[in-house]
């Protein structure tokens, strides 16, 4: 994929009190004396990185690929081969590579690839399971899930099934079922899914108010589906408040995050 720059990107105004070097972050400052270092390896426009940067917070910056030093904490990567994710690991030994399937038409960007196929087809499960004993468990969960499920790990046979949306990383994804404990009378979701917040951070060791913005475009792919969206978790107010506007059902967390 190229990573050419585009002609048409404009140009951010480098703030007076700093010199414009390469591989400056884009905007916001690091409130850490080491911030997360997220490095894009998908071409995104420089509009689209500022906001990504802008969504993350204080305590990240976010570099493109071709200003990025070898310390980067994650580095997000289209779909790719065997050959390339070898490359980007020996180029980012201590990162974690996130492969990013998302859509946003505000800035241009599409970046469509396997999974987002299988999620807009009529397909209605999608399973890797490393042995015939994982397959097993999981063909007999998928009457419970939603979309498919795959089991984590070297196929021992001693891991629990889970969603194939964790990408081995343990992220649960469950359908919906029972009614928003905040909306008193309100029928219980049908063919929706469940999105746990706190079982995703748990999984990547991250900040589940930051993963909430990792997740939205996936949330709107389910919602043009038609596919109810319910999210369980502590999202900061600005999320919430976005999510219930395009009809996602947001319930709090059991246990309150910390911070």
């Amino acid at each position: 994929m190229s990573l050419a720059r585009s002609d048409e990107e404009p140009a951010l105004p480098v703030p007076t009190d700093r010199e414009n070097t390469q591989g400056e972050p884009l905007v916001g400052e690091a409130t850490r004396t080491r911030p997360i270092v997220v490095v894009t390896a998908i071409a995104l426009k420089r509009p689209a990185r500022e906001a990504l940067v802008q969504r993350l917070g204080p305590g990240h910056i976010v570099l493109d690929i071709r200003h990025a030093g070898p310390d980067a904490d994650i580095v997000l990567i289209p779909a790719a081969s065997a050959q390339l994710l070898g490359a980007l690991r020996r180029q980012f030994p201590q990162a974690r590579l996130l492969a990013t399937e998302f859509t946003d038409d505000t800035f241009g960007a599409d970046f469509r690839g396997p999974i987002s196929r299988i999620l807009a087809s009529d397909i209605d499960g999608y399973f890797m399971a490393p042995t015939i004993d994982d397959l097993a468990r999981v063909t007999q969960s998928a009457g419970r899930a939603v979309a498919g499920a795959l089991t984590s790990g070297a196929g021992s046979g001693e891991r629990r099934p889970v969603d194939f949306l964790e990408a081995n990383r343990r992220l649960l994804l469950e359908s919906g079922r029972g009614a928003d404990p905040g909306a008193a009378g309100e029928p219980p979701a049908q063919g929706g899914v469940t999105i746990d917040l706190d079982a995703w951070a748990g999984a990547l060791e991250g900040d589940a108010r930051i993963l909430a913005d990792l997740a939205w475009p996936l949330i709107l792919q389910f919602m043009r589906q038609g596919v109810s969206v319910t999210v369980v978790g502590d999202p900061p107010e600005v999320w919430t408040d976005r999510a219930r506007a395009a009809g996602v059902r947001v319930r709090p967390s059991p246990l309150r995050l910390p911070g």
